[in-house]
């Protein structure tokens, strides 16, 4: 459909020049309701005011010249509502269907995840995960050069805690008798420390690195179960070690954005203020609330100061696109972290950071728990062993991640209609039956012969694919792509159940040709949707 619309963006550059803003706002989108026609287009409404009644009225007898039509109609404020012969939609059968090269190779650093090191991932970690992987590859199918960054918080208090809790496991393996007072309130007492204690060969020199890289293990093992590689894994620690925080502290104080002063008292502060001199990022000078603390009056660094030298980092690496995708908690961070991101590029880089909502993990009517020191909490590898990496990708994906999600274990194994990423890959099961069927030819030349309502319309939602792509990559919300999915399967399985009709039809080669080609097609989509999700397309269940 990207054909049609150049056109009709071609034939207003003979009248007037549209700005980027106005290119941008201008769609080709199908109607919501099929009696106003198969697509509608919104450019002379955005340009209504800079062309022309009979340049309009000229442009769309170019449309009508140029493209099989069967009724094209202004309405409204200067919405062009267009119907294409059949002939249209058959013929898009016999062209491929390609992603828009969006990107044009644009390096981004995609960081999502980055849980803390402090055990196996719970549940809760999962959508962050899928969302961030998902994100990544529907930019690199839109022509995007992504790398996928982990951030390991392996330096700080809880460290110190579950560095401690390891190597009383260590000792417990060795003979000592854990006492009641040993394990502390912030320490860890988790049944996994004991497991990490027994592939300890010999007694570590320094039991924080060691716990960290037993943990970080055990994520990157967690994540393979849902498809899940990163390309690179960043260190606090090593960047503290390294003198990162000096280096972003120095660079913002010889810019005059971080100098020695008091903070303000926080609006939502209650009790006593007793302001202290330290040296402050003025980031209400780059669009934040209030002005933020690097280096406390003790001389320590701020945990902000860790995190405006790691994006520092990113930025010398040579990224000047950045996402990151933060849990709601981290709501907070945004605002400081884009200024800080601001300053220290003169304004060349921009970091965009998506929010990703909590998700309550139902099981039997009751919320799974997600602590993890008390060890009450449900990993993630164990419900992908329950329901499998496909459901549970899938099923996190059709939400909005801006939008909280009451997650069904129970619904995720049913084989109905009711749980989308069966119902999905349903459809491709069915195709995959057909195909094991039909001995025939699939002749390019039977499609004229698709002339059932329903046929066309699968069509038209075939050729919907790379909209639905790239809205996905332009907004940064992969749901969309889920969503279309689940749409075009649910397209199939109508045809496939509609009265009386076949896609192998005896007696009637041709017949059984055309439909057949069109079950294909679907399959290559949908083959290539899922893919993008990273969900399998099973060809039998």
């Amino acid at each position: 459909m990207k054909a049609i619309l150049d056109f009709i963006i071609n034939q207003i550059k003979k009248y007037y020049q549209p700005s980027d803003k106005e290119l941008e706002r201008i769609t080709l989108e199908p109607c919501k309701f099929k009696q106003h026609g198969d697509v509608t287009t919104n450019a002379f409404m955005i340009l209504k005011s800079k062309l022309l009644d009979t340049e309009i009225q000229t442009i769309q007898d170019d449309i009508e010249k140029t493209f099989p039509i069967q009724n094209i109609e202004k309405v409204g404020p200067g919405f062009l509502n267009i119907k294409f012969h059949k002939s249209f939609w058959q013929n898009k059968l016999l062209e491929d269907i390609a992603p828009e090269n969006i990107g044009q190779n644009q390096k981004i650093l995609l960081e999502f995840l980055s849980a803390n090191p402090t055990g196996p991932l719970h549940i809760g970690h999962a959508r962050n995960a899928v969302l961030g992987d998902t994100l990544a590859r529907i930019l690199t199918t839109s022509g995007f050069d992504i790398t996928k960054e982990y951030y390991i918080n392996d330096a700080g208090n809880q460290i110190d805690m579950l560095g401690r809790s390891l190597e009383l496991r260590y000792k417990e393996q060795h003979g000592y008798k854990i006492k009641d007072d040993d394990f502390t309130e912030d320490m860890y007492i988790g049944e996994y420390l004991k497991d990490a204690a027994q592939t300890i060969d010999e007694t570590p020199r320094d039991f924080k690195s060691c716990a960290v890289g037993k943990m970080m293990d055990m994520i990157q093992s967690n994540l393979k179960k849902l498809n899940i590689e990163f390309d690179v894994l960043t260190s606090e620690r090593k960047l503290v070690e390294d003198g990162a925080v000096d280096k972003a502290f120095e660079t913002l104080k010889k810019s005059g954005d971080v100098k020695e002063g008091m903070l303000e008292k926080p609006k939502d502060f209650q009790g006593e203020w007793n302001p202290r001199k330290q040296w402050i990022f003025e980031s209400k000078n780059y669009g934040d609330d209030q002005n933020r603390a690097m280096k406390k009056a003790d001389g320590t660094w701020t945990y902000f100061a860790s995190d405006v030298a790691y994006h520092y980092d990113k930025y010398q690496r040579g990224f000047e696109k950045m996402i990151n995708i933060f849990g709601a908690d981290h709501i907070g961070y945004i605002k400081r972290l884009k200024a800080a991101v601001k300053a220290l590029s003169n304004g060349k880089a921009d970091l965009n950071i998506l929010v990703c909502q909590l998700v309550n993990f139902m099981k039997n009517g009751e919320p799974l728990k997600m602590s993890k020191r008390k060890n009450t909490f449900v990993t993630m590898a164990e419900v992908i062993d329950e329901i499998g990496a496909d459901a549970l990708r899938f099923l996190l994906l059709m939400r909005n991640a801006n939008m909280s999600y009451d997650f069904d274990l129970e619904k995720a194994v049913e084989q109905t209609k009711d749980n989308p990423i069966f119902y999905v890959q349903y459809a491709t099961a069915r195709i995959g039956s057909l195909m094991r069927r039909y001995k025939g030819e699939y002749d390019k030349d039977t499609v004229a012969l698709l002339e059932d309502e329903d046929e066309i319309s699968l069509i038209q939602v075939l050729q919907d694919f790379p909209r639905a792509l790239r809205l996905a990559c332009v907004h940064y919300e992969p749901h969309r792509l889920a969503n279309y999915a689940y749409q075009l399967a649910s397209d199939f399985h109508s045809l496939w159940s509609k009265k009386d009709y076949r896609f192998i039809v005896e007696d009637n080669a041709p017949l059984s040709s055309a439909r057949m080609y069109l079950a294909r097609y679907v399959l290559n989509v949908l083959t290539q949707t899922l893919d993008i999700l990273g969900v399998s397309a099973p060809l039998e269940m």
